[in-house]
């Protein structure tokens, strides 16, 4: 385990492609939830911390607000 978020994208039928790990936490991930359009990314950690992230789908990539 490590704690880290990544993002998968179904690339074709059955096929799915991960993206690059994001660490910015430096314990255990506890929860990830998405918000109700699906732009943002909020994950919480053992680290006591809360990230909010920016989704881009497209680019299957998270910006760290």
């Amino acid at each position: 385990m490590d704690f880290t978020i990544k993002l998968w994208k179904e690339t074709s039928l059955m096929k799915w492609k991960s993206s690059k790990p994001y660490s910015e936490h430096t314990d255990f991930i506890s929860c990830i939830t998405l918000s109700k359009d699906e732009d943002f990314l909020y994950s919480g950690s053992y680290d006591k911390t809360i990230r909010i992230w920016k989704l881009d789908f497209i680019s299957n990539t998270l910006s760290l607000i």
